[in-house]
């Protein structure tokens, strides 16, 4: 297990890399020794199960895992952990066109009408082979009723009948299709074993040259571009020969990658890490001009802030620590060690809110240049307070400023204001501002003298003056003082009398005058309030003025407006009229 050895069974040579040196026996997937213990010893045992759901990344291994597995057990020459690959049974399982082994698209197969065609042809005997097995790729597209249809024929299946499932997504697969299953998770391969392949290949590939001391470097930038995918890895170092033309060097690798979607978001953070604006801004004009993907980019640099917030909210898991160092440079997480984790998340909020908006806007190098400005600018802010000064402030600005003199002959006072530089928190210090601002306030309230002091005014007057001060704000409270009377006044309280018609509404009258002597500075002097025992004149005659008009049958309707509404009612006109339908009505 722990030598790489990729073989090529291929009937041609013109065959793209990935299916060239696809694997063909479990010693050859690489990075999934978990997976290969379990698979061996299952079929060495002959305790094999009726149904595998293989699970992990893309390009690592699951479908051709399957496809092995299918081998091992149909191979001429018994069920055995390494298949012969040279029967029939094997040559056509490799070759994809196996009438017992036969391969699903998920994707293209969701329906239920698709899960009960092929419920009615899995009860059929195999023709020429031990099993009849169901390579079912993509499994997670199917829909929920074409799950549910699977459910009877995965839990008691004929003898004959096999299903292996492969899936990228496995949390969106029902529970119980989980439990149905036996799970197989698929890591990510490692960047060493990737270079090693490659090495394989290289090596393996008479037209592909490569200078010897660059190769390294150049097996290792592939390999990290890859992200632990090795089928990826295999595709580009197809398509970088392919660039480069008769031999592949460093210089053409670099310059390949420049303009590979999978390397873009790596240099544009590293642009943003080395506070670079003019690269970065440089680095979206040339990626627009490319005809780039920006919702791409967007979605790939989430991924990379993400990995970046993790470190910085010091989760230290083994499986992430070493995900981490196979697949970032130390570069990179020495630039990031320098940045606050608000910084991170800032980024990654301000890069959903790109992700969302770029699916309606119709110019998306204005939302990445905002967007690249706004995290810059952040960055900027987090220098200052560390005590460095921004890159645009030059010393040459400080020293002008120093010798420069202002003409007057006094010199000016120092303006005090907040110092980022000392540590001082700038919670504490726009708190301790607010803090004097109200102090200064409430001093200058103590001092405010009373603009009316009712010992000065006989009882008429200051009535009339508390009347008009409440019908500056309310002119519903100034109705009702018509209905009241000054008894007594002084600067302990204020005695007032109610008509007997308007006691019910004596708590909003008492309202009205107590913010009324409050904004005559008048705070200290309370309200009391009584009931008189007549009317008032003002009622009296407005009662009056109401029964000689008004016939008796409306007198109650008119008193409960008068009450509502307060005032004095001088007349009323057009008391009735006759309507369309011969009927009296009041207004």
């Amino acid at each position: 297990m722990d030598e790489v050895n990729i073989i090529s069974t291929s009937i041609g040579r013109n065959r793209i890399y990935a299916r060239k040196y696809r694997p063909q026996i479990l010693d050859e997937l690489l990075g999934q020794s978990a997976v290969v213990s379990s698979l061996k010893n299952a079929l060495r045992t002959r305790h094999v199960p009726h149904s595998f759901l293989f699970a992990g990344p893309r390009g690592v291994g699951k479908t051709s895992a399957a496809r092995i597995l299918a081998k091992s057990l149909n191979c001429r020459e018994g069920i055995s952990p390494l298949p012969c690959n040279k029967c029939d049974n094997c040559r056509e399982i490799t070759e994809s066109r196996s009438i017992d082994v036969l391969e699903i698209d998920g994707a293209s197969h969701t329906g239920v009408d698709n899960v009960r065609e092929l419920k009615e042809k899995a009860y059929n005997n195999p023709v020429q082979s031990r099993y009849k097995i169901y390579i079912v790729d993509e499994v997670h597209m199917l829909s929920q009723s074409a799950f549910n249809a699977l459910l009877k024929i995965l839990e008691e299946p004929p003898y004959h009948l096999l299903f292996i499932f492969a899936t990228t997504e496995p949390q969106k697969i029902p529970s119980t299709i989980h439990s149905r299953c036996q799970i197989y998770l698929f890591r990510r391969v490692t960047r060493d074993a990737i270079v090693t392949a490659l090495k394989k290949v290289i090596n393996g590939e008479t037209d592909l040259v490569v200078s010897s001391e660059e190769e390294e470097e150049i097996l290792h930038l592939i390999a990290e571009s890859s992200a632990g995918s090795l089928r990826d890895a295999l595709v580009l170092l197809e398509q970088v020969s392919l660039f480069s033309g008769e031999k592949l060097t460093l210089e053409k690798v670099k310059l390949f990658f420049s303009f590979n979607l999978p390397s873009q978001p790596s240099l544009l953070l590293q642009h943003v890490f080395n506070h670079e604006i003019e690269k970065g801004i440089e680095f979206l004009h040339g990626f627009f001009e490319q005809g780039g993907n920006f919702e791409k980019l967007v979605e790939l640099l989430l991924k990379e802030i993400r990995v970046f917030t993790l470190i910085k909210s010091g989760v230290k898991t083994e499986e992430f620590v070493q995900y981490v160092q196979e697949f970032y440079p130390r570069t990179a997480l020495d630039k990031a060690a320098q940045l606050p984790l608000s910084f991170f998340l800032y980024f990654s909020n301000l890069l959903l809110k790109t992700q969302e908006q770029l699916k309606f806007y119709q110019n998306p190098l204005f939302l990445t240049e905002m967007m690249l400005l706004k995290v810059l600018f952040f960055s900027d802010l987090h220098q200052e307070d560390k005590g460095s000064p921004p890159e645009h402030s030059p010393d040459k600005v400080q020293e002008y400023n120093s010798s420069y003199t202002p003409p007057s002959s006094k010199a000016p006072e120092e303006k005090k204001c907040y110092d980022r530089t000392k540590g001082r928190n700038l919670v504490d210090h726009i708190i301790n501002n607010c803090l004097q601002s109200t102090e200064s306030e409430d001093s200058q309230q103590k001092e405010v003298k009373p603009a009316f002091d009712p010992e000065k005014y006989t009882p008429e007057e200051a009535w009339e003056i508390l009347k008009e001060k409440v019908k500056n704000y309310s002119q519903i409270g100034h109705n009702l003082l018509t209905f009241c009377q000054l008894l007594e006044i002084d600067r302990q309280k204020c005695h007032i009398g109610i008509c007997p018609h308007h006691k019910n509404k004596a708590s909003v009258i008492v309202e009205k005058l107590t913010k009324a002597l409050h904004s005559l500075g008048l705070s200290t002097i309370k309200v009391q309030h009584s009931v008189l025992e007549e009317s008032l004149d003002s009622h009296r005659e407005l009662s009056w003025q109401l029964r000689e008009e008004v016939p008796k049958k409306y007198w109650d309707a008119c008193q409960t407006i008068q009450e509502m509404v307060g005032g004095n009612i001088i007349t009323i006109r057009n008391l009735q009229k006759e309507n369309k339908n011969g009927k009296h009505e009041f207004q």
